[in-house]
């Protein structure tokens, strides 16, 4: 029979290919790629011999190195004398920087507290502003009221009848709370006769039914 591979038939078989350092080494390492690469000419048992043997290798090369660096490990810690001292001294600083914390807190909450304090300070003081002008304002308007009655020629009798309720709305309202408004319900009294009588003269006089119903309607508002 022709022989295909000389005289010894071994000799021309590829052999296996060893599994280097370098194969695992690499950054971008892919063990899709490094199967195809090991596995040809040979078992996954012999690829997974291989793979155990560099286990071997690499383990004790770790141990190795964790022992060569153990030594210069303990030597740094000993060379670093008087760090009780320094931990000691970071402490003490650390105190001290809570107080001043602390100090700085109570500063700003007394500063809060105080400004608390003439927040609610000023709200008073525009509440009675508030107030006051009301007061002046319903004084003035009653006045007004008063010195328009007090004329026989004075302005239309329903603008007069409008001003009024405004005033006994007003009046209904804070105669309780404030005492300058109270002392004055005689003098809205007053008024709100003088303005029911000239009610009642101008519905006589008036030919205008539209205007009689709105003089009626007034009088009724008023009156009740």
């Amino acid at each position: 029979m022709e022989r295909y591979f000389g005289e010894d038939d071994s000799e021309g078989l590829p052999a296996a290919k060893q599994i280097q350092r370098e194969a695992f080494s690499k950054p971008d390492f892919r063990a899709d790629e490094f199967l195809t690469a090991y596995h040809r000419f040979q078992t996954l048992d012999d690829l997974q011999a291989q793979l155990r043997k560099w286990a071997q290798v690499l383990g004790q090369e770790l141990v190795d190195a964790i022992n060569e660096d153990y030594g210069a490990f303990l030597d740094l810690g000993n060379q670093l004398s008087g760090g009780e001292d320094r931990v000691q001294d970071v402490k003490i600083q650390i105190q001290s920087f809570q107080k001043e914390t602390t100090k700085v807190k109570s500063s700003l909450d007394r500063n809060r507290d105080e400004m608390d304090k003439l927040l609610d300070e000023k709200r008073r003081v525009v509440g009675l502003q508030n107030r006051a002008r009301g007061l002046l304002l319903f004084h003035n308007r009653l006045c007004d009221l008063e010195a328009q009655l007090e004329q026989e020629e004075s302005e239309n009798i329903e603008t007069l009848a409008k001003s009024y309720l405004t005033l006994a709305k007003t009046a209904d309202r804070l105669k309780h709370k404030e005492q300058f408004i109270g002392s004055r319900m005689d003098r809205l009294s007053i008024a709100r006769t003088k303005i029911l009588q000239r009610l009642q003269q101008r519905q006589k006089e008036s030919t205008d039914s539209d205007e009689r119903l709105r003089l009626l309607l007034f009088y009724q508002e008023i009156k009740s």
